[in-house]
């Protein structure tokens, strides 16, 4: 799996959407003068992977408020990711099978619900991505949760099937 491009709103100083094509097999400089963003653009794609929160004390995840707008607005992350769908079903199909691997009887109701719909959540997905080769996933900094949509709130199943691909 291999990013391709990082989509961002709203973050900081970033006053409108901003991409950052990585499609090119090439290095990417970065290059302006004191104070122009090139740390914010790097802080934002830092703050994509939710398991960069903690680094730098979360520095980039805890103060994000864009600072040219008084407007309450949401402050979106979002990454193109290429894949290939067999490598990426396998490790759904995984994931899968480590969250289903529990004993009734160490989850309440709730939980086995849970679990029940994050598989069909799974299973329907997995249908849906046979055929792509890239997909795009949004995380929303206000909320910290990722979505396949840019404007939906998600579900907590598709959080935790966004954050497994963000993870591979």
């Amino acid at each position: 799996m291999k990013y391709w491009e990082f989509n961002i709103h709203a973050y900081k100083g970033i006053k409108s959407l901003l991409s950052v094509d990585l499609s090119k097999k090439s290095l990417i400089p970065i290059i302006g003068v004191n104070e122009c963003g090139k740390t914010t653009i790097l802080e934002a794609m830092l703050c994509f992977d939710r398991h960069n929160d903690d680094n730098y004390n979360g520095r980039h995840i805890n103060h994000i408020q864009n600072l040219y707008s008084n407007k309450q607005q949401d402050i979106i992350i979002s990454a193109v990711i290429d894949y290939k769908p067999k490598e990426l079903i396998q490790k759904l199909r995984s994931f899968l099978d480590t969250e289903m691997n529990y004993e009734e009887e160490d989850l309440d109701e709730d939980e086995q619900h849970n679990k029940i719909l994050l598989k069909e959540y799974v299973n329907a997905k997995l249908e849906e991505i046979k055929s792509q080769t890239s997909i795009e996933i949004f995380r929303n900094l206000n909320n910290q949760e990722y979505s396949f949509t840019k404007n939906g709130s998600s579900s907590e199943q598709e959080d935790s099937v966004c954050s497994e691909i963000v993870r591979l």
